[in-house]
């Protein structure tokens, strides 16, 4: 092999590799403007988005959501069933926008935070899908871009899938015409009983 030759197939080589190396850009709140970061992202997505969120209120990714489903890209959700505003939020997103929502009931709390995108985008951390942990929390959000990352993260995806309720939707007119804020309990102190 020529030393020319040698030159241009490291150099290919070098310029496959740098396209395959995972990058991981963080974001954090208050004040990292993550929810443009996150649309910005889900934007991006070609075929399929899966989301597993403790809570999904914030509009502006919803809008992103709904907008990807509408320009031919597989959306599907998992919200956690206890979360106080997942019945509403899951009303939101089947109902009145025909996208595949999951309800897992299994764990004490299913706060996962994750979008996987296209196999091969990972939107994870701290970062709860809401318009507090944007402007009121101290958060964080990753985005990383690896294949093999991603596909530990649809893994998961699909274990938790496999025991969550497939949310059926009811009558249409009950349902929100955008998602719901989870409510804060200010008070938990249980009250005495007085005898």
């Amino acid at each position: 092999m020529s030393m020319k030759a040698f030159v241009v197939l490291a150099c290919i080589m070098t310029l496959s590799c740098a396209r395959l190396a995972p990058t991981v850009d963080p974001c954090f709140t208050p004040g990292g403007n993550c929810l443009a970061t996150v649309i910005e992202e889900i934007g991006k997505a070609k075929s399929e988005i899966l989301v597993q969120a403790h809570s999904l209120s914030a509009k502006p990714v919803a809008d992103a959501l709904i907008k990807a489903k509408e320009a031919g890209v597989k959306v599907e959700i998992i919200l956690d069933k206890k979360a106080h505003a997942a019945q509403n939020n899951a009303v939101y997103f089947s109902a009145l926008n025909g996208i595949p929502t999951h309800l897992d009931a299994r764990h004490a709390v299913a706060d996962n935070n994750v979008i996987i995108i296209d196999n091969g985008t990972v939107i994870a951390g701290s970062f709860k899908f809401t318009k507090e942990a944007e402007d009121r929390n101290a958060e964080n959000v990753m985005i990383v871009r690896a294949a093999g990352v991603a596909g530990s993260y649809r893994e998961n995806w699909e274990q938790h899938k496999a025991h969550a309720e497939t949310f059926k939707t009811g009558p249409v007119a009950q349902a929100r015409q955008e998602p719901v804020a989870e409510k804060k309990n200010i008070n938990n102190k249980k009250k005495k009983k007085t005898n």
